[in-house]
């Protein structure tokens, strides 16, 4: 399923199973509350998204688009993350482990998993989400 509006609601979210593509590669598309993934959640957004919610579960979660997402919630979900495009920013805490592809950016001053960097990727450690 992929979501390319805003969608404002009461609740959290669950993927029970499949994938939950945020946007589609565009300014549009969101999300509000916590989720719960036991699948694939992707974000593929142009511009700058914060996600504020926890996230537990399972499964995974993608930065596949060109923009920057900041995870400022605190996150404690079972699947790997993995920056495929653009930037990931973390102001707030990942269990998961984080796997940055080459051409990618992890950032934040928040804390994640265990890291694997591609020699080609880039780190910013301590940026602020604010300062972006």
């Amino acid at each position: 399923m992929v979501l390319t509006a805003s969608n404002t609601y009461n609740g959290g979210t669950t993927v029970s199973g499949g994938a939950l593509q945020i946007g589609s590669g565009s300014s549009a598309g969101s999300i509000a509350g916590n989720l719960t993934d036991n699948g694939l959640l992707v974000f593929n957004r142009s511009d700058n998204p914060n996600f504020a919610g926890a996230i537990s579960g399972t499964g995974g979660l993608v930065q596949a688009g060109p923009g920057t997402l900041v995870l400022s919630g605190t996150s404690g979900y079972n699947g790997g993350t993995t920056v495929s495009g653009g930037t990931l920013a973390v102001s707030g805490s990942l269990a998961s482990s984080v796997n940055v592809n080459s051409l990618t950016t992890l950032a934040g001053s928040g804390s994640v998993g265990v890291l694997a960097v591609s020699s080609s990727a880039h780190l910013v450690p301590g940026w602020a989400a604010s300062a972006h």
